[in-house]
């Protein structure tokens, strides 16, 4: 592999240790020096006024399948990230039996929004077990890939059909079995889902919201027989605060297991108990959104976010030529105007997707040049405009565009996201800004730029921390967390995962369309604005902000770090 000298650059080790000027040699994919004067008889790249760190390593992400079909994992790879942690919210792609694919790829597909075609054509599907999934993964990646095991999938694995109900003492001694020989072949966490959000296909729970307590708290407990892993949940207070079950659920399993966990989608609440977790000696870590959320949809190609609507979310399971004819149906409306109604109504610990904030929901593009004077008008005022009901606002558009319509929604515009309340929340030693779903909702959101979105706008505008303290929490503390002890910090014998970037250009920049996913269909890419090189493994995967082809990312294996 040769040498390799970044010379020149600001060094942010990733320790939380001041920043200095000096160079960093590679080696064999190693990292030999970081000091000042090195010199080398191999490849020299100038970072004169750049920072040289470790790569972003990105803790949540759900690009189980997308590495089958597009194994440079561009996006993510675009904002210095070099390992990603999948697996995430109970899903996973393995275990699995070939009988059970289709429910799988369907769950898959319904709670991260990638249509299921992808996945049935593109993926080889030659594995059943996790390892023999993990060996069909690494053949050659973009970035460095480590995979949990997700609840739903292992509890389907076992249960099948009968997954929708509680399992028997022997039921859950098989998973543990099961689950114990995905962390012998390799798997770095375990995780489950207890939200109202998350639901298969047919609109059913999924398996691991049928799963009691003591269930999860068994399961979580094989990882003490590893020394590394982690665990994950999504609560069942998903939208309204920490239920006491959930935090009974947390106090057992990282007992039991001696392991973290990790919270996705966490209120106010769960910081204080996070506090009082580290003063008894368990580590609770929350995954926290750095940008705002925004996605694009539409009613043609699909989306979840009619879920707590049985009757929208129904018609949104048919065909399309079915799905425009039940949408225009008059003898249907009043169905459909009573539940957007009645939405605001239902306990949010039942509630299957966020509620819709009609005054954000926005026509971003009218189908039809007849329609543009819609774009940028939200459906609140829509309505107020034509005097129409909600629904009516929303259908009788997309009904004359053939569901075409695209529409944005915001969860928090850029002008409320910088808050007191928030700035202390990144501060929080538990919290990670990294909760970027790489790999999900293709079709309508992508925020693979939360790590340069982080440094640009909560470190280096908003001064939360310092940089130095900024990187430790993409790098080493995520190192850490998931147990990568040879990555995340500059230091001569970690692996040469190495991001060099330009702080008076770093950025995250909006979302934009690609067609670059099997058969041409769309996807939302987000690029970025100065990172100049990446390198993964000490090969380099981006120079002067081009990408260079080269795949030498590797399936991680929590074996090889006992």
């Amino acid at each position: 592999m040769g040498e390799t000298l970044i010379k020149g650059g600001t060094v942010v080790d990733g320790t939380g240790a001041p920043r200095k000027e000096a160079d960093v040699l590679i080696s064999d994919g190693k990292i030999k020096a970081v000091e000042k004067g090195l010199s080398t008889t191999g490849e020299i790249v100038d970072a004169s006024g750049l920072t040289v760190t470790p790569g972003t390593i990105d803790v949540h992400t759900h690009m189980d399948g997308q590495f089958f079909f597009e194994p440079h994992g561009i996006s993510s790879s675009w904002h210095g990230v070099t390992t990603v942690l999948m697996g995430h919210c109970g899903y996973s792609l393995a275990p699995v039996r070939p009988e059970h694919r289709d429910y799988i790829i369907h769950m898959f597909a319904r709670v991260e929004e990638v249509a299921p075609v992808i996945f049935e054509k593109y993926l080889p599907w030659d594995w059943v077990t996790f390892g023999e999934y993990l060996d069909s993964m690494d053949k050659g990646l973009g970035l460095n890939a480590m995979a949990q095991v997700g609840h739903s999938t292992l509890r389907y694995y076992v249960m099948g059909e009968d997954s929708k109900r509680e399992a028997t003492e022997q039921e859950i001694e098989r998973m543990g079995r099961i689950l114990h020989e995905c962390i012998e072949a390799g798997a770095f966490g375990f995780t489950t889902s207890r939200a109202p959000a998350h639901n298969a296909w047919d609109g059913s729970p999924v398996p691991s919201r049928y799963a009691t307590p003591e269930e999860v708290i068994k399961l979580g407990a094989e990882f003490k027989f590893s020394k590394v892993g982690t665990l994950g949940m999504n609560p069942l207070g998903l939208f309204t605060g920490m239920t006491e079950e959930d935090k009974r659920i947390i106090w057992e399993i990282t007992a039991r297991s001696g392991k973290s966990i990790q919270l996705n989608g966490v209120k106010d609440d769960a910081w204080p108990m996070m506090r009082e977790a580290a003063e008894e000696g368990r580590t609770v870590y929350g995954i926290t959104a750095a940008q705002p959320f925004y996605r694009f949809w539409d009613l043609h190609v699909g989306t979840n976010a009619f879920n707590t609507m049985d009757t929208w979310m129904q018609i949104m399971n048919k065909p399309v030529e079915e799905r425009l004819k039940a949408f225009a149906d008059p003898s249907i409306r009043p169905k459909l105007r009573e539940e957007v109604d009645g939405e605001a109504t239902i306990d949010g610990t039942k509630m299957r997707r966020p509620r819709l904030v009609w005054n954000e929901l926005r026509v971003d593009k009218a189908a039809k040049e007849k329609n543009r004077r819609y774009d940028g008008m939200s459906i609140q005022e829509i309505a107020d405009q034509e005097g129409k009901h909600l629904a009516d606002a929303v259908l009788d558009l997309v009904v004359s565009e053939g569901l075409k319509t695209r529409f944005i929604h915001r969860f928090a515009p850029e002008s409320t996201w910088f808050t007191e309340s928030r700035r202390e929340v990144y501060s929080h030693p538990n919290a990670f800004p990294m909760n970027s779903d790489a790999g999900a909702h293709l079709a309508n959101e992508c925020k693979t730029g939360e790590g340069t979105y982080f440094l640009r706008h909560w470190v280096l505008d908003e001064g939360a921390m310092s940089l130095e303290e900024g990187v430790r929490k993409l790098t080493s503390q995520a190192a850490e967390w998931v147990g990568l002890p040879d990555r995340g910090v500059l230091a001569p014998g970690k692996v040469a995962d190495i991001a060099v970037y330009d702080l008076d250009k770093i950025g995250a920049l909006t979302k934009e369309e690609a067609h670059d996913l099997p058969g041409g269909a769309t996807r939302w890419v987000q690029r970025s604005t100065g990172v100049h090189h990446v390198w993964v493994n000490g090969v380099p995967t981006m120079l002067h902000g081009k990408d260079t082809g080269e795949l030498p990312g590797k399936v991680l294996r929590s074996g090889s770090y006992r």
